[in-house]
Protein backbone atom coordinates (compact mmCIF):
# COMPACT_ATOMS: atom_id res chain seq x y z
CA UNK A 1 0.00 0.00 0.00
CA UNK A 2 1.67 3.15 -1.61
CA UNK A 3 1.43 5.39 2.18
CA UNK A 4 0.44 9.37 2.40
CA UNK A 5 2.67 12.18 4.13
CA UNK A 6 0.95 12.59 7.54
CA UNK A 7 3.48 15.00 9.39
CA UNK A 8 5.33 18.17 8.23
CA UNK A 9 7.29 20.46 9.33
CA UNK A 10 10.81 22.91 8.07
CA UNK A 11 13.86 23.11 9.30
CA UNK A 12 14.43 26.50 10.93
CA UNK A 13 13.98 29.44 8.08
CA UNK A 14 15.03 27.52 5.11
CA UNK A 15 13.40 26.37 2.12
CA UNK A 16 13.63 22.49 3.34
CA UNK A 17 10.36 20.82 3.75
CA UNK A 18 10.87 17.70 6.40
CA UNK A 19 7.86 14.99 5.78
CA UNK A 20 6.78 12.16 7.38
CA UNK A 21 5.18 9.23 5.59
CA UNK A 22 4.76 6.03 7.40
CA UNK A 23 8.09 4.96 9.14
CA UNK A 24 10.02 7.44 6.97
CA UNK A 25 11.18 10.95 7.09
CA UNK A 26 12.40 12.64 3.90
CA UNK A 27 13.10 15.90 3.11
CA UNK A 28 12.73 18.46 -0.19
CA UNK A 29 14.14 21.60 -1.04
CA UNK A 30 11.17 23.85 -2.34
CA UNK A 31 13.66 26.34 -3.81
CA UNK A 32 15.27 23.68 -6.22
CA UNK A 33 11.61 22.82 -7.52
CA UNK A 34 11.00 20.55 -4.75
CA UNK A 35 13.55 18.46 -5.69
CA UNK A 36 14.12 14.95 -3.10
CA UNK A 37 16.84 15.07 -0.48
CA UNK A 38 17.44 12.78 1.81
CA UNK A 39 15.52 10.24 3.72
CA UNK A 40 15.76 8.10 6.96
CA UNK A 41 13.23 4.97 7.63
CA UNK A 42 13.21 3.60 11.34
CA UNK A 43 15.23 0.23 11.72
CA UNK A 44 12.26 -1.77 12.26
CA UNK A 45 10.63 -1.36 9.15
CA UNK A 46 14.24 -1.92 7.35
CA UNK A 47 14.53 -5.83 9.11
CA UNK A 48 10.75 -6.19 8.31
CA UNK A 49 11.61 -5.65 5.00
CA UNK A 50 14.81 -7.83 4.82
CA UNK A 51 12.64 -10.66 5.94
CA UNK A 52 9.82 -10.25 3.52
CA UNK A 53 12.11 -10.42 0.86
CA UNK A 54 13.78 -13.81 2.25
CA UNK A 55 10.36 -15.36 3.06
CA UNK A 56 9.54 -14.02 -1.03
CA UNK A 57 12.70 -15.38 -2.55
CA UNK A 58 12.17 -18.65 -0.44
CA UNK A 59 8.88 -18.77 -1.94
CA UNK A 60 10.26 -18.39 -5.34
CA UNK A 61 12.93 -21.06 -4.65
CA UNK A 62 10.53 -23.85 -4.09
CA UNK A 63 8.20 -22.99 -6.70
CA UNK A 64 10.79 -23.40 -9.05
CA UNK A 65 11.85 -26.88 -7.42
CA UNK A 66 7.90 -27.71 -8.02
CA UNK A 67 7.96 -26.88 -11.41
CA UNK A 68 11.05 -28.38 -12.73
CA UNK A 69 10.05 -31.92 -10.78
CA UNK A 70 6.92 -31.66 -13.21
CA UNK A 71 8.77 -31.01 -16.17
CA UNK A 72 11.06 -33.94 -16.28
CA UNK A 73 7.71 -36.34 -15.33
CA UNK A 74 9.94 -37.66 -12.15
CA UNK A 75 7.47 -38.36 -9.23
CA UNK A 76 7.59 -35.42 -6.61
CA UNK A 77 10.09 -35.72 -4.12
CA UNK A 78 9.15 -37.58 -0.84
CA UNK A 79 8.28 -35.19 2.52
CA UNK A 80 9.15 -36.90 5.46
CA UNK A 81 6.30 -36.95 8.34
CA UNK A 82 7.28 -36.07 11.50
CA UNK A 83 5.82 -38.06 14.49
CA UNK A 84 4.21 -36.32 17.32
CA UNK A 85 7.28 -36.73 19.86
CA UNK A 86 9.81 -35.47 16.93
CA UNK A 87 7.42 -32.07 16.64
CA UNK A 88 8.63 -28.93 18.64
CA UNK A 89 6.53 -27.08 21.45
CA UNK A 90 5.03 -31.06 22.36
CA UNK A 91 3.72 -30.83 25.96
CA UNK A 92 3.67 -34.87 26.83
CA UNK A 93 0.64 -36.62 27.55
CA UNK A 94 -1.57 -33.62 27.87
CA UNK A 95 -1.79 -32.83 24.34
CA UNK A 96 -1.57 -36.13 23.22
CA UNK A 97 -5.44 -36.56 25.10
CA UNK A 98 -6.07 -33.59 23.35
CA UNK A 99 -5.52 -35.06 20.21
CA UNK A 100 -7.27 -38.59 21.20
CA UNK A 101 -10.33 -36.76 21.83
CA UNK A 102 -10.40 -34.59 18.38
CA UNK A 103 -10.07 -37.85 16.97
CA UNK A 104 -12.77 -39.79 18.91
CA UNK A 105 -14.87 -36.36 18.20
CA UNK A 106 -14.59 -37.06 14.49
CA UNK A 107 -15.92 -39.89 13.99
CA UNK A 108 -14.18 -42.00 12.27
CA UNK A 109 -10.78 -41.57 14.02
CA UNK A 110 -9.24 -39.25 12.00
CA UNK A 111 -8.09 -36.03 14.06
CA UNK A 112 -9.10 -32.54 12.38
CA UNK A 113 -6.49 -30.69 10.88
CA UNK A 114 -6.98 -27.14 11.75
CA UNK A 115 -4.35 -24.46 10.08
CA UNK A 116 -2.03 -23.13 12.41
CA UNK A 117 -2.61 -19.41 13.41
CA UNK A 118 -0.35 -16.97 12.56
CA UNK A 119 1.22 -15.04 14.65
CA UNK A 120 0.57 -11.39 15.55
CA UNK A 121 2.20 -8.68 13.40
CA UNK A 122 3.79 -6.30 15.20
CA UNK A 123 2.59 -2.79 15.10
CA UNK A 124 4.17 -0.43 12.64
CA UNK A 125 6.11 2.34 13.89
CA UNK A 126 4.91 5.24 11.92
CA UNK A 127 5.98 8.87 12.84
CA UNK A 128 3.58 10.48 14.89
CA UNK A 129 5.39 13.78 15.34
CA UNK A 130 7.74 16.05 14.17
CA UNK A 131 9.73 19.37 15.88
CA UNK A 132 12.41 21.62 14.32
CA UNK A 133 14.62 23.68 16.59
CA UNK A 134 13.92 27.59 15.37
CA UNK A 135 18.16 27.08 13.27
CA UNK A 136 16.97 24.41 12.21
CA UNK A 137 20.05 22.61 13.16
CA UNK A 138 18.24 19.83 14.75
CA UNK A 139 14.95 17.74 13.95
CA UNK A 140 13.08 16.04 16.67
CA UNK A 141 10.50 12.62 15.91
CA UNK A 142 8.24 10.70 17.74
CA UNK A 143 7.22 7.08 16.65
CA UNK A 144 4.00 6.66 18.28
CA UNK A 145 3.99 2.73 18.26
CA UNK A 146 7.59 2.02 20.29
CA UNK A 147 7.24 5.66 21.91
CA UNK A 148 10.34 6.49 21.05
CA UNK A 149 11.64 10.17 21.00
CA UNK A 150 14.48 10.49 18.39
CA UNK A 151 16.63 13.17 17.81
CA UNK A 152 18.56 14.21 14.52
CA UNK A 153 21.18 16.24 13.38
CA UNK A 154 20.45 18.87 10.08
CA UNK A 155 23.76 19.72 7.88
CA UNK A 156 22.17 22.61 6.42
CA UNK A 157 21.33 20.69 2.71
CA UNK A 158 18.73 18.45 4.10
CA UNK A 159 20.48 15.56 5.01
CA UNK A 160 19.46 14.04 8.52
CA UNK A 161 21.94 12.47 11.19
CA UNK A 162 20.57 10.44 13.66
CA UNK A 163 22.08 11.28 16.98
CA UNK A 164 20.03 9.47 19.75
CA UNK A 165 17.08 7.68 20.35
CA UNK A 166 14.65 7.44 23.74
CA UNK A 167 12.48 5.28 24.96
CA UNK A 168 9.47 7.08 26.54
CA UNK A 169 7.57 5.85 29.73
CA UNK A 170 4.31 6.71 28.09
CA UNK A 171 3.01 7.39 24.07
CA UNK A 172 4.14 11.05 23.53
CA UNK A 173 1.17 13.19 22.33
CA UNK A 174 2.90 16.57 21.69
CA UNK A 175 6.55 18.02 21.66
CA UNK A 176 7.95 21.56 21.17
CA UNK A 177 11.12 22.78 20.68
CA UNK A 178 11.96 26.25 22.62
CA UNK A 179 14.25 28.66 21.24
CA UNK A 180 16.65 28.70 23.76
CA UNK A 181 17.01 25.76 25.65
CA UNK A 182 18.21 22.31 24.07
CA UNK A 183 15.79 20.23 26.40
CA UNK A 184 12.40 19.45 24.63
CA UNK A 185 9.35 19.42 26.04
CA UNK A 186 6.74 16.67 25.81
CA UNK A 187 3.44 15.51 26.51
CA UNK A 188 2.02 12.00 27.29
CA UNK A 189 -0.65 10.36 29.10
CA UNK A 190 -0.54 10.47 32.79
CA UNK A 191 -1.30 7.53 35.12
CA UNK A 192 -2.72 7.52 38.22
CA UNK A 193 -2.24 5.09 41.02
CA UNK A 194 -5.19 4.16 43.94
CA UNK A 195 -5.10 2.12 47.42
CA UNK A 196 -8.21 0.88 48.85
CA UNK A 197 -9.70 3.50 51.13
CA UNK A 198 -11.23 0.87 54.00
CA UNK A 199 -8.89 0.23 56.52
CA UNK A 200 -9.25 -2.50 59.43
CA UNK A 201 -11.63 -0.05 61.73
CA UNK A 202 -14.21 0.70 59.05
CA UNK A 203 -14.78 -2.90 57.90
CA UNK A 204 -18.48 -4.79 59.82
CA UNK A 205 -18.20 -7.88 58.50
CA UNK A 206 -15.67 -11.26 58.11
CA UNK A 207 -16.10 -11.58 54.86
CA UNK A 208 -15.14 -7.93 54.23
CA UNK A 209 -12.30 -7.98 56.42
CA UNK A 210 -10.74 -11.04 54.84
CA UNK A 211 -11.52 -9.17 51.37
CA UNK A 212 -9.20 -6.04 52.67
CA UNK A 213 -6.44 -8.56 54.16
CA UNK A 214 -6.53 -9.78 50.09
CA UNK A 215 -6.22 -6.60 49.13
CA UNK A 216 -3.35 -5.24 51.30
CA UNK A 217 -1.38 -8.91 50.50
CA UNK A 218 -1.73 -7.91 47.01
CA UNK A 219 -0.31 -4.22 47.18
CA UNK A 220 2.69 -5.72 49.80
CA UNK A 221 3.60 -8.31 46.76
CA UNK A 222 3.56 -5.51 44.27
CA UNK A 223 5.45 -2.23 46.04
CA UNK A 224 8.79 -4.28 45.99
CA UNK A 225 8.58 -4.87 42.04
CA UNK A 226 7.52 -1.35 41.56
CA UNK A 227 10.21 -0.46 43.80
CA UNK A 228 12.61 -2.03 41.40
CA UNK A 229 11.86 -0.95 38.43
CA UNK A 230 13.87 1.75 36.34
CA UNK A 231 12.84 5.15 34.82
CA UNK A 232 14.25 5.67 31.07
CA UNK A 233 18.26 5.68 31.65
CA UNK A 234 18.24 9.25 30.23
CA UNK A 235 18.53 12.93 31.65
CA UNK A 236 14.95 13.80 31.88
CA UNK A 237 12.47 15.87 34.59
CA UNK A 238 8.77 15.87 35.10
CA UNK A 239 8.10 19.76 35.06
CA UNK A 240 4.14 19.25 35.15
CA UNK A 241 1.02 16.91 34.52
CA UNK A 242 -2.70 17.01 34.51
CA UNK A 243 -4.70 14.27 36.24
CA UNK A 244 -5.89 13.72 32.94
CA UNK A 245 -4.68 12.61 29.13
CA UNK A 246 -2.21 15.59 27.92
CA UNK A 247 -3.40 15.99 23.88
CA UNK A 248 -1.17 19.39 23.22
CA UNK A 249 1.08 21.65 24.35
CA UNK A 250 2.45 25.03 22.93
CA UNK A 251 5.24 27.20 24.16
CA UNK A 252 4.49 31.37 24.77
CA UNK A 253 6.11 34.39 25.67
CA UNK A 254 3.90 37.40 26.95
CA UNK A 255 4.28 40.62 26.40
CA UNK A 256 7.27 41.37 29.11
CA UNK A 257 9.43 38.33 27.51
CA UNK A 258 8.14 35.84 30.12
CA UNK A 259 8.48 32.29 28.57
CA UNK A 260 5.12 30.32 29.66
CA UNK A 261 4.06 26.62 28.55
CA UNK A 262 0.16 26.20 27.57
CA UNK A 263 -1.25 22.51 28.14
CA UNK A 264 -4.55 20.70 26.98
CA UNK A 265 -5.90 17.58 28.53
CA UNK A 266 -9.10 15.08 27.31
CA UNK A 267 -10.80 16.72 30.41
CA UNK A 268 -11.06 20.07 29.01
CA UNK A 269 -8.98 21.69 30.45
CA UNK A 270 -6.26 24.31 29.45
CA UNK A 271 -3.52 25.53 32.08
CA UNK A 272 -1.33 28.01 31.42
CA UNK A 273 2.04 27.53 33.23
CA UNK A 274 5.28 29.56 33.45
CA UNK A 275 8.32 28.32 31.59
CA UNK A 276 11.07 26.30 32.90
CA UNK A 277 12.11 25.86 35.40
CA UNK A 278 9.09 27.98 37.32
CA UNK A 279 6.65 25.21 34.96
CA UNK A 280 5.09 23.77 38.30
CA UNK A 281 3.92 27.12 39.91
CA UNK A 282 0.02 27.86 37.39
CA UNK A 283 -0.67 30.96 35.74
CA UNK A 284 -4.00 30.34 35.03
CA UNK A 285 -6.33 28.25 33.51
CA UNK A 286 -8.68 28.36 30.14
CA UNK A 287 -11.88 26.80 31.40
CA UNK A 288 -14.66 26.99 28.85
CA UNK A 289 -14.73 24.02 26.49
CA UNK A 290 -17.78 21.06 26.92
CA UNK A 291 -15.21 18.38 24.73
CA UNK A 292 -11.94 17.24 25.08
CA UNK A 293 -9.51 19.56 23.75
CA UNK A 294 -6.98 18.57 21.45
CA UNK A 295 -5.40 21.68 19.07
CA UNK A 296 -3.49 24.77 20.35
CA UNK A 297 -2.03 27.76 19.10
CA UNK A 298 -0.60 30.89 19.94
CA UNK A 299 -1.78 33.93 17.25
CA UNK A 300 -0.26 37.20 18.13
CA UNK A 301 -1.50 37.69 21.47
CA UNK A 302 -4.00 35.55 21.69
CA UNK A 303 -4.50 31.76 22.06
CA UNK A 304 -6.52 29.81 19.63
CA UNK A 305 -8.16 26.31 21.15
CA UNK A 306 -9.78 23.48 19.25
CA UNK A 307 -10.96 19.61 19.59
CA UNK A 308 -14.46 17.99 19.67
CA UNK A 309 -16.57 21.20 20.71
CA UNK A 310 -18.22 22.86 17.12
CA UNK A 311 -16.35 26.18 17.85
CA UNK A 312 -12.72 27.79 18.20
CA UNK A 313 -12.07 29.23 21.50
CA UNK A 314 -10.18 32.85 21.04
CA UNK A 315 -8.41 33.18 24.33
CA UNK A 316 -6.86 35.96 25.99
CA UNK A 317 -4.35 33.65 27.50
CA UNK A 318 -2.40 35.38 30.10
CA UNK A 319 -5.86 36.12 32.41
CA UNK A 320 -7.20 33.36 30.74
CA UNK A 321 -10.38 35.19 29.83
CA UNK A 322 -12.38 34.04 26.73
CA UNK A 323 -13.03 36.96 24.23
CA UNK A 324 -14.74 35.00 21.70
CA UNK A 325 -16.29 31.44 20.03
CA UNK A 326 -16.08 31.10 16.08
CA UNK A 327 -18.97 28.73 15.04
CA UNK A 328 -16.67 25.70 12.72
CA UNK A 329 -19.17 23.17 12.14
CA UNK A 330 -21.51 25.75 9.82
CA UNK A 331 -18.35 26.36 7.63
CA UNK A 332 -17.99 22.24 7.83
CA UNK A 333 -21.37 21.66 6.81
CA UNK A 334 -20.76 23.78 3.72
CA UNK A 335 -18.26 20.93 2.42
CA UNK A 336 -19.39 18.13 4.60
CA UNK A 337 -23.26 18.57 4.82
CA UNK A 338 -24.55 16.02 6.66
CA UNK A 339 -21.51 16.88 9.55
CA UNK A 340 -23.54 17.12 13.16
CA UNK A 341 -19.80 17.18 15.04
CA UNK A 342 -16.15 17.94 14.44
CA UNK A 343 -12.55 16.55 15.82
CA UNK A 344 -10.40 19.69 14.94
CA UNK A 345 -6.74 17.89 14.30
CA UNK A 346 -4.23 20.89 13.82
CA UNK A 347 -4.57 24.62 14.51
CA UNK A 348 -1.51 26.02 12.70
CA UNK A 349 -0.82 30.18 12.75
CA UNK A 350 1.24 32.52 10.27
CA UNK A 351 1.65 35.61 9.61
CA UNK A 352 1.62 37.58 5.67
CA UNK A 353 1.74 40.85 5.13
CA UNK A 354 1.63 42.08 8.76
CA UNK A 355 -1.12 40.35 9.23
CA UNK A 356 -1.81 37.27 11.29
CA UNK A 357 -4.02 34.08 10.25
CA UNK A 358 -4.87 30.72 11.68
CA UNK A 359 -5.26 27.87 9.65
CA UNK A 360 -7.68 24.92 11.14
CA UNK A 361 -8.17 21.37 10.20
CA UNK A 362 -11.10 18.92 11.28
CA UNK A 363 -10.60 15.00 10.89
CA UNK A 364 -12.19 13.52 7.56
CA UNK A 365 -13.34 16.80 6.63
CA UNK A 366 -11.54 17.21 2.97
CA UNK A 367 -10.99 20.79 3.71
CA UNK A 368 -8.59 23.38 5.42
CA UNK A 369 -10.48 26.19 6.94
CA UNK A 370 -8.35 29.95 6.89
CA UNK A 371 -9.27 32.75 9.38
CA UNK A 372 -7.84 36.38 9.78
CA UNK A 373 -7.56 37.78 13.06
CA UNK A 374 -8.85 41.28 12.81
CA UNK A 375 -8.69 42.14 16.46
CA UNK A 376 -8.36 40.83 20.28
CA UNK A 377 -11.79 39.69 19.74
CA UNK A 378 -12.27 38.90 16.09
CA UNK A 379 -11.32 35.59 14.36
CA UNK A 380 -12.87 36.83 10.63
CA UNK A 381 -13.24 33.53 8.04
CA UNK A 382 -11.08 34.00 4.43
CA UNK A 383 -10.83 31.12 3.13
CA UNK A 384 -12.23 27.39 2.92
CA UNK A 385 -9.63 25.65 1.14
CA UNK A 386 -11.44 22.42 -0.68
CA UNK A 387 -8.93 19.24 -1.21
CA UNK A 388 -8.40 16.06 -3.07
CA UNK A 389 -8.42 14.09 0.42
CA UNK A 390 -8.11 14.54 4.13
CA UNK A 391 -5.34 16.84 5.11
CA UNK A 392 -3.36 15.07 7.99
CA UNK A 393 -1.20 18.08 8.35
CA UNK A 394 -0.19 22.04 6.93
CA UNK A 395 3.05 23.86 7.06
CA UNK A 396 3.88 27.30 5.66
CA UNK A 397 7.60 27.20 3.58
CA UNK A 398 9.56 30.41 3.23
CA UNK A 399 11.01 30.72 -0.70
CA UNK A 400 13.74 32.78 -1.50
CA UNK A 401 11.43 35.71 -3.28
CA UNK A 402 9.81 35.84 0.05
CA UNK A 403 6.25 34.94 -1.17
CA UNK A 404 5.17 32.19 1.59
CA UNK A 405 3.43 29.00 0.08
CA UNK A 406 1.09 26.42 1.75
CA UNK A 407 2.01 22.73 1.85
CA UNK A 408 -0.75 20.37 2.95
CA UNK A 409 -0.34 16.26 3.53
CA UNK A 410 -3.62 14.50 2.27
CA UNK A 411 -4.73 11.29 2.79
CA UNK A 412 -5.96 11.03 -0.68
CA UNK A 413 -7.43 7.61 -0.72
CA UNK A 414 -11.52 7.32 -1.44
CA UNK A 415 -13.85 5.02 -0.35
CA UNK A 416 -15.65 4.74 -3.67
CA UNK A 417 -12.12 3.63 -5.48
CA UNK A 418 -9.38 1.40 -5.83
CA UNK A 419 -6.20 1.95 -4.12
CA UNK A 420 -4.52 1.51 -7.82
CA UNK A 421 -6.86 4.39 -9.26
CA UNK A 422 -6.21 7.16 -5.87
CA UNK A 423 -2.59 6.57 -5.91
CA UNK A 424 -2.30 7.40 -10.02
CA UNK A 425 -4.90 10.38 -9.87
CA UNK A 426 -3.90 12.20 -6.57
CA UNK A 427 -0.87 13.08 -4.99
CA UNK A 428 -0.26 13.22 -1.15
CA UNK A 429 1.84 16.87 -1.13
CA UNK A 430 -0.16 19.79 -2.23
CA UNK A 431 1.16 23.08 -2.99
CA UNK A 432 -0.45 26.29 -2.79
CA UNK A 433 0.78 30.42 -3.25
CA UNK A 434 -1.25 33.53 -2.66
CA UNK A 435 -2.68 35.27 -5.87
CA UNK A 436 -3.20 39.04 -6.46
CA UNK A 437 -5.89 39.37 -4.21
CA UNK A 438 -3.93 36.83 -1.22
CA UNK A 439 -6.28 33.79 -2.13
CA UNK A 440 -4.33 30.57 -1.87
CA UNK A 441 -4.32 28.89 -5.12
CA UNK A 442 -2.85 25.65 -6.08
CA UNK A 443 0.39 25.48 -8.05
CA UNK A 444 2.55 23.10 -8.67
CA UNK A 445 2.12 19.75 -6.32
CA UNK A 446 5.42 18.24 -4.26
CA UNK A 447 6.37 14.33 -5.90
CA UNK A 448 6.48 11.96 -3.28
CA UNK A 449 8.99 9.16 -2.44
CA UNK A 450 7.90 5.79 -3.30
CA UNK A 451 8.62 3.99 0.19
CA UNK A 452 8.78 -0.08 0.24
CA UNK A 453 5.38 -1.64 0.44
CA UNK A 454 4.28 -1.81 3.85
CA UNK A 455 2.11 -5.17 4.88
CA UNK A 456 -0.81 -2.76 6.51
CA UNK A 457 -4.26 -2.95 5.71
CA UNK A 458 -6.80 0.16 4.85
CA UNK A 459 -8.65 0.02 8.07
CA UNK A 460 -5.35 -0.60 10.13
CA UNK A 461 -4.14 2.55 8.39
CA UNK A 462 -7.00 4.79 9.11
CA UNK A 463 -6.88 3.87 12.97
CA UNK A 464 -3.18 5.32 12.70
CA UNK A 465 -4.18 8.62 10.50
CA UNK A 466 -7.44 9.28 12.42
CA UNK A 467 -7.12 9.09 16.46
CA UNK A 468 -8.60 12.25 16.86
CA UNK A 469 -12.12 11.57 17.01
CA UNK A 470 -11.76 8.78 19.78
CA UNK A 471 -10.93 11.69 22.88
CA UNK A 472 -14.34 11.84 22.71
CA UNK A 473 -16.15 10.78 25.56
CA UNK A 474 -18.65 8.16 25.59
CA UNK A 475 -22.01 8.57 27.56
CA UNK A 476 -20.79 6.44 30.36
CA UNK A 477 -17.66 8.02 30.83
CA UNK A 478 -19.51 11.30 31.04
CA UNK A 479 -21.70 9.77 33.69
CA UNK A 480 -18.77 8.84 35.84
CA UNK A 481 -16.93 12.29 35.38
CA UNK A 482 -20.48 13.76 36.71
CA UNK A 483 -20.61 11.37 39.70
Amino acid sequence: MNLPYQCLTRLGQSSILCAAKGTSIHTFDLDSGSSFLSSWTHPATKKLEKQLENSESQETTQEGQDLNEQESDQPPSKKRKLDSENKPNVEGKGQADTKAVEAASNGNGKSKQKPESRGQRPELPFVSLLAATEDGSHLVAVTGQDKTLWVFEHDGKGTLKELSQRVMPKRPKAAATPASTPSTPSSAPAPSSFKPAANRFTVHSKRNLRALEEQERILASRQPQEARKEGPAFEHEVILGHVSMLTALVLATSSDSKPYIITADRDEHIRVSRGVPQAHVIETYCLGHKSFVNALCVAGSLLVSGGGDNELYLWAWKSGHLQRKIDLLGYVRKVVPDANKIAVARLYSYGVEGRTYVLAICELVPATFIFQLESDTELKHEQTLLLDGNPLDTIIMPTSDGTPRLVVAIDPHKPDTSSAETQGETKSLLSFERDEIGVWVRRGDIQGVADGNLDISRKELENILYPVGNLRKTEFEDGEDGD
